[in-house]
């Protein structure tokens, strides 16, 4: 497809074609996540294998590297393989580091 516009089209009007179409597979693998019935760790890897494909099919389409690394996915993904106390307590840390309660409770 890369090849097609770039024979078609000038190099700016290439840049626009593909603007955010990164973000847009971050977002469409986010969205989607909610059908996965069951994450076994096998799966998880396939699914971050398959992350790992599509970052550089459009790491070489791009020409800008954040649009297409697909951060956001990875790190949503990589919460599937957290068991749910570790997962949580996680989350209180980042959002609440100043309540030493929340510390306290999750090293139990």
């Amino acid at each position: 497809m890369h090849f097609i516009v770039n024979a078609m089209c000038s190099h700016s009007l290439d840049r626009f074609v593909f603007h955010g179409v990164g973000f847009l597979i971050d977002d469409l693998l986010i969205y989607n996540a909610r059908h996965i019935r069951l994450a076994s760790s096998l799966g998880m890897k396939k699914i971050s294998r398959n992350i790992l494909a599509l970052q550089q099919c459009t790491k070489t389409i791009m020409h800008d590297v954040r649009d297409g690394e697909l951060l956001r996915a990875k790190q949503y993904f990589s919460l599937f393989s957290l068991n749910p106390q570790v997962c949580t307590c996680s989350l209180v840390v980042v959002a609440l580091p100043s309540n030493p309660d929340c510390a306290r409770t999750c090293s139990l």
